[in-house]
């Protein structure tokens, strides 16, 4: 009788440890949850250096642009191809930190890792917004020249004014970033995430 009892007892709590392995929030999803966010760290560490090397390029491509060093269309897309392929890069590199924290947020019971991805989520759709901006300036500077190379007039005042009004927006998310950046942070070292 007591073998059948103490097995009796064993069953009942390898049941009842399989039960709360399953439950959410209970030590299951907060493994998965830290493995996304180490996971989506490493894309953006590794994405740093690239990020870098785009701004230089592409500061590099405006400096030419506005010293008069590119004057045709053709001289324009053998320059800009090299930044294009790097935002296209870049992009689907973010595209795929996007897809770690999606996971995060599809699990149970770690609202404070979900807080955390909602941060890094915002910092990415600012950075895409960016992004889509900088392909409007650049495809800007593609029209202004074929405008020039037809012998059209161009209209400078207000394509300045729009180019204005782009980079305090882009400003703007930049420093919406930081603080967001700043958030994350602070969340992970205070809960130790």
């Amino acid at each position: 009788m007591k073998r059948k009892l103490l097995v009796l007892v064993a069953l009942v709590l390898v049941g009842a440890m399989a039960l709360l392995l399953v439950l959410p929030g209970c030590g299951g999803d907060k493994g998965k949850a830290k493995e996304y966010m180490k996971n989506t760290e490493d894309m953006i560490d590794g994405m740093e250096s690239k990020t870098e090397k785009f701004l230089s390029d592409l500061q590099g491509l405006f400096a030419k642009w506005s010293e008069g060093a590119i004057t045709t269309v053709a001289q324009l897309k053998s320059e800009t191809e090299g930044v294009e392929e790097q935002m296209d890069e870049l992009l689907g590199e973010a595209k795929e930190a996007i897809d770690e924290l999606d996971k995060i947020l599809d699990l149970k019971g770690v609202e404070d890792y979900a807080q955390y991805a909602k941060y890094r989520l915002s910092i990415i759709e600012n950075n895409l917004t960016i992004a889509e901006n900088i392909e409007y300036i650049l495809n800007e500077m593609e029209s202004i020249l074929t405008a020039v190379e037809s012998g059209q007039e161009v209209n400078q005042e207000a394509i300045v004014s729009k180019l204005m009004e782009i980079a305090e927006k882009i400003t703007e998310l930049e420093e919406v970033n930081e603080e967001l950046d700043k958030k994350a942070e602070d969340l992970k070292s205070e809960k130790k995430l």
